[in-house]
C-alpha cells in the first residue's frame, strides 16, 4: 500500500511539474495546487488519470496494435494523449487550454 501511494504522489508532482514546464513553452496545460484543497483535487486527477490509463489506455492499445505495428508504436502516443484528454476533460487539478 505505501508504494501505491509513493507512485500516486510521484505521478502528482510530475503532473505539476509538466505544468509549470509546458506554461514555459506557451502550451495550454495548467495545473492547479496553490492551496491544500486543490492539491487534493490535483490528487483525485491523477488517481483518475491512473485509472483511465489502467483500463482504457490498455483497451485502445490492444484495438489499435495493427496501427502501432504499422507506426512502429508512434501511434501509443495518440492513445495516450487521447486518455490524458480524457482525464482532463473531468477537471479534476488539471485541464488542457487554448492558448
Amino acid at each position: 500500500m505505501g508504494r501505491l501511494f509513493i507512485k500516486w504522489i510521484v505521478l502528482a508532482v510530475s503532473v505539476y511539474l509538466a505544468s509549470l514546464v509546458t506554461q514555459q513553452f506557451g502550451l495550454g496545460f495548467r495545473a492547479q495546487a496553490e492551496s491544500v484543497g486543490e492539491a487534493f483535487i490535483l490528487l483525485i486527477g491523477v488517481a483518475a488519470l491512473a485509472f483511465l490509463n489502467a483500463t482504457l489506455g490498455k483497451i485502445l492499445k490492444f484495438i489499435t496494435f495493427p496501427v502501432s505495428c504499422v507506426t512502429l508504436g508512434l501511434f501509443s502516443l495518440v492513445i495516450n494523449a487521447l486518455v490524458f484528454w480524457a482525464a482532463a476533460s473531468l477537471e479534476l487539478g488539471f485541464r488542457i487550454t487554448k492558448d
